[in-house]
């Protein structure tokens, strides 16, 4: 306890101290503190002084509270309460029906975030020190918290009523267009996809950001005092502009362009229309961080409005993303980096001796090391032999053992068979073992091309049984529907939810159905 509170109040001084706020400076170490192994045990033992400090912050807050001040600011005070419940009512509904949530869910999240949070007594009092805000606005804030606060729960009951009402008085065409809406953006998707995109891209972005932002301080810090000595005024300031231009602009290229056209993209934007507003989304973030890298730049160097700037700013970055010769550039100095960096010639090639494998001749013997892997149930490996895995020949390493369980298997044969979540512990060098990981981590659909299409995604969609169907007449059994599940049917005076097998379709009936993307489909053509 005494430990993790001298931590957060060490990091509050610190950030205090560096012109930040002291609740930035405690919010950072929990942060830290809650990815250490005893976040849980932190957690347990800081909730007594967590609780006791949370009564002193609200009745300090409630002291503040002047009634003769809200009543002689009570207009903008109302003004705010009804800007906050009608906007976060109408944004936190929009935002959750964007998300793919059905119309009552998203409407019941609008109506329970028409609060404003404690963090803005924070802000608000952090504005009135630094006198960036008039003194009146602290208790504006608060007395809009509290009026919103208090008002919480009587929105969370009246969104039921809220949602009845627009389900009422929506137009069919609406109402069907959100059906389709959110039954389409309830496919089950693999997450793996998303992940491993989003994670790319920001180790992406992350270092060819810092990389700019060296460049930036590297030049003002430098080279810009030497240019206005030498040449000041306008000319100094535009020539410093094209040099900083023509060292960052492969990096910005980067920014906006890496990964956009790799495996994962295509995928996500090919197998479901829905993923392509999330991803599309992703590149204009990533042109308005080049667009503020630009604007403040071009702000720095020239005396120009933040409009102006924005504008030049924004043609600029149209320039990076449309020029192949920046493209080029790029392209050419990344080549080069990982060149340098994995030890070729710029074409890929090895600079080692091409005498034998370029993975296993003139290795030193003190880089070789023991590495362990596990088996993935989807790798190419599962089911093969070691000798017909040819681990030595193509990569140069040797199965020291084979784990399985509490057995191990010392110095395998040839003939052992590999399995899913063997523990195999090999010996190699970094690039040996680095090209084996990469090897283990292929699976089996993508060596065979046979991975699962767009077609074979489950999803909750919907079809009619129209005059002349040849369902009609026929119960959910006589039916026999395969690979899907019939979850509900609507009827022009009942609604029947997971209906019994023997339950007879009629005519106009609206059938709701989980199952693969093209099974729907092909009932809806029937």
């Amino acid at each position: 306890l005494i430990t993790s509170l001298g931590l957060c109040l060490g990091m509050v001084m610190i950030a205090t101290k560096a012109g930040f706020s002291a609740a930035l400076g405690a919010f950072v170490m929990g942060s830290l503190l809650a990815e250490t192994v005893e976040a849980e045990k932190i957690v347990h033992i800081v909730q007594p002084v967590k609780d006791l400090f949370a009564s002193i912050f609200f009745v300090s807050v409630g002291m503040m509270i002047d009634p003769a001040m809200m009543w002689e600011y009570a207009v903008p005070i109302l003004i705010l309460t009804l800007l906050v419940l009608s906007g976060q009512v109408l944004f936190g509904s929009f935002g959750v029906l964007l998300s793919g949530q059905p119309l009552k869910i998203a409407i019941q999240s609008g109506f329970s975030l028409t609060q404003v949070g404690e963090f803005a007594f924070i802000i608000a009092s952090l504005g009135v020190s630094l006198n960036v805000t008039d003194k009146y606005l602290y208790p504006v804030i608060v007395a809009v918290s509290v009026i919103t606060t208090f008002l919480t729960p009587y929105m969370i009951r009246l969104s039921e009523p809220a949602y009845r009402f627009i389900d009422i008085h929506m137009p069919e065409s609406l109402k069907d267009y959100l059906v389709h809406y959110t039954s389409g953006a309830m496919t089950v998707k693999h997450q793996g996809t998303w992940h491993k995109l989003i994670r790319s891209m920001l180790v992406s972005v992350t270092l060819y950001l810092v990389v700019c932002v060296f460049f930036i301080t590297l030049y003002f810090s430098y080279v810009h005092p030497l240019i206005r000595k030498s040449l000041p005024g306008m000319e100094g300031n535009l020539l410093g502009f094209i040099i900083i231009f023509l060292v960052i602009s492969p990096f910005l290229w980067a920014i906006i362009m890496k990964r956009n056209n790799s495996t994962e993209f295509r995928k996500l934007w090919t197998d479901n229309k829905f993923n392509r507003g999330p991803l599309v989304s992703i590149v204009l973030v990533k042109i308005l961080i080049c667009t503020i890298i630009m604007m403040s730049i071009i702000t720095h160097l020239f005396n120009v409005a933040l409009g102006a700037g924005l504008v030049v700013s924004s043609i600029i970055i149209a320039v990076i993303y449309f020029s192949k010769r920046i493209k080029k550039r790029s392209l050419t100095i990344e080549r080069q980096f990982m060149a340098n960096f994995q030890g070729t010639d710029g074409n890929g090639l090895s600079t080692e001796s091409d005498t034998g494998s370029t993975l296993g001749s003139n290795i030193p013997f003190k880089e070789l090391h023991l590495a362990d892997f596990t088996v993935s149930p989807d790798s190419i490996y599962v089911g093969r032999t070691l000798k017909e895995s040819s681990l030595r020949t193509l990569f140069q390493i040797n199965v020291i053992s084979i784990t399985r369980g509490e057995k191990r298997l010392d110095i395998p044969q040839g003939e052992e068979h590999l399995y899913p979540y063997d523990k195999v512990t090999v010996v190699g060098t970094d690039r040996q073992l680095e090209s084996f990981r990469t090897s283990m981590e292929q699976k089996k659909v993508e060596r065979n091309g046979n991975g699962t299409s767009s077609q074979d995604e489950m999803e909750i969609g919907q079809f009619p049984v129209e005059g002349g169907s040849p369902l009609i007449g026929k119960t959910i059994r006589e039916a026999d529907i395969s690979d899907s599940i019939i979850i509900g049917i609507e009827r022009s005076t009942v609604n029947i939810m997971n209906p019994d097998p023997d339950t007879i379709f009629k005519e106009n009936d609206t059938v709701w159905i989980v199952g693969k993307r093209k099974i729907i489909k092909g009932l809806n053509k029937d």
